[in-house]
């Protein structure tokens, strides 16, 4: 399956419309949009998005600034590897892993994540930029920043 369409979650389905905006009865075939959680997260949380462009591209001392803990954290969310509570969905990042490289990623998510209950935006905050130190490809693939 293409990754840029999820197999489930709030993805976008676009139907097509009669005149009245309601689905036509006939039509059996939806379009999956694909989301885009890094603009989705620039509007909600109001970073600016020249600093996200610019953590997006290696600036990782911007990863203390509020605003950036803030669109980590909505990244992370959207992309359904973290609940807005802070809350690391440790199988959704592995769900594509084959099974003898786990344990290493298993290893680097331990070491990244806080071992007492911390602000969901400040968790998300050192889980990427832990990650991102550790090895900076796989967070990449894993996390998608």
């Amino acid at each position: 399956m293409n990754n840029e369409y999820p197999e489930s979650g709030p993805e976008s389905i676009r139907m097509d419309m009669d005149d009245e905006g309601e689905p036509h009865k006939t039509s059996v075939a939806t379009t999956l949009v694909p989301r885009d959680p890094v603009r989705e997260c620039l509007k909600e949380t109001h970073a600016p998005d020249n600093q996200v462009a610019l953590l997006l591209n290696g600036h990782w001392e911007l990863a203390n600034l509020p605003m950036i803990k803030r669109w980590m954290l909505c990244f992370l969310v959207k992309k359904g590897i973290m609940s807005e509570a802070g809350v690391l969905y440790q199988d959704a990042i592995l769900r594509h892993i084959p099974e003898k490289e786990k344990p290493a990623i298993v290893k680097i998510i331990d070491r990244c994540l806080f071992k007492k209950k911390h602000l969901p935006y400040e968790t998300a905050m050192r889980y990427l930029l832990c990650f991102h130190r550790t090895n900076a490809q796989l967070s990449r693939i894993l996390n998608g920043i």
